[in-house]
């Protein structure tokens, strides 16, 4: 960070008397909401003259949990960076420097109209915001003091024609310095849900280890099945399911993800909320679904998902 803004920091912290040790909260309880209003204008004055403060887009906590608890990217240079920012409050970023994967987490919380990121790691809060309808964080080795950042988006690559399931090429989801992230579970999760939007069976597989097990039970009234699939007769249930149903639309929500202490394996938990239209009639169906990740050949993938399906 540039000088002048940790020096109009620590004077803004220390309530305007330069001290000479200045002791930075890292907890965003230690934060009140008075030092986050104080430290933004402050920000911009000293870190750049030349660059006024920003006028920023509304911004509610609602709007985040809804519209930005996914995985984003900001180009830095040669470096890519990685935020994900999910529903329960909780936000990890990791990137390469000098060569190194390195990795943070923390919480968030909105604080007028922006989203201030409290990472464990670092001794001041970063700040990501809407300008004019795009999303920016904080920047300050940047010419004008932000960056923009975007959805990420991982592409999973598509069955060639003719070719057995066992071949799909699987997506690749690197983990940092041998051990899965959460970064890695929010990618596959929202690869996941992206495919399933977009109707594409063998996206949505691309994310399951070739042995993976698939499990359902189904209640629809006072009829329960109990399916068990493996990843080719998933993707056949999920083919017949698209042609067979229209209006589709699809949110998952109350994600929680624990990762094992050996970085090796990881579970998560969330809750899938699916609107359609069968037979002429709109289903209404609500998921608990419970997940399994494991590191295959050096990629991260599914390995089992569990359902409890609802229709109405």
């Amino acid at each position: 960070m540039k000088p002048k803004i940790l020096l109009c920091l620590a004077l803004v912290l220390s309530g305007g008397l330069f001290v000479s040790t200045v002791i930075f909260a890292v907890e965003p309880e230690e934060f009140s909401a008075d030092q986050i209003h104080e430290i933004w204008p402050e920000l911009w004055k000293q870190g750049a003259r030349e660059v006024k403060e920003p006028a920023v887009d509304p911004l509610s906590e609602q709007q985040v949990i809804k519209e930005m608890a996914c995985e984003w990217t900001m180009m830095s240079r040669s470096d890519k960076l990685l935020i994900s920012v999910e529903t329960n409050r909780q936000v990890a970023i990791s990137g390469i420097k000098d060569g190194k994967a390195w990795e943070k987490s923390g919480q968030w919380k909105v604080i007028s109209d922006k989203l201030v990121l409290f990472l464990k790691e670092d001794d001041l809060p970063g700040f990501v915001f809407r300008k004019e309808g795009k999303t920016y964080i904080f920047d300050p080795w940047a010419d004008t003091m932000m960056s923009e950042i975007t959805r990420e988006n991982p592409s999973a690559v598509p069955l060639k024609a003719g070719a057995p399931d066992r071949q799909l090429q699987l997506q690749s989801v690197n983990p940092v310095n041998g051990k899965i992230s959460k970064t890695n579970i929010l990618a596959i999760l929202d690869s996941v849900d992206r495919s399933l939007l977009n109707k594409d069976a063998a996206a949505v597989v691309a994310n399951f280890a070739s042995n993976a097990v698939i499990t359902a039970t189904i209640v629809e009234g006072t009829r329960t099945n109990m399916n068990k699939d493996d990843t080719s007769s998933y993707r056949r249930s999920l083919e017949a399911g698209f042609r067979s149903f229209s209006d589709y639309k699809f949110a998952r929500k109350d994600v929680a993800i624990q990762i094992a202490a050996d970085g090796r394996t990881a579970t998560s938990s969330s809750v899938l909320t699916e609107t359609f239209r069968f037979d002429g009639k709109i289903k209404h169906a609500v998921t608990k679904e419970s997940a399994t990740f494991g590191m295959i050949e050096g990629k991260v993938l599914l390995t089992a998902m569990n359902s409890e399906v609802t229709i109405k």
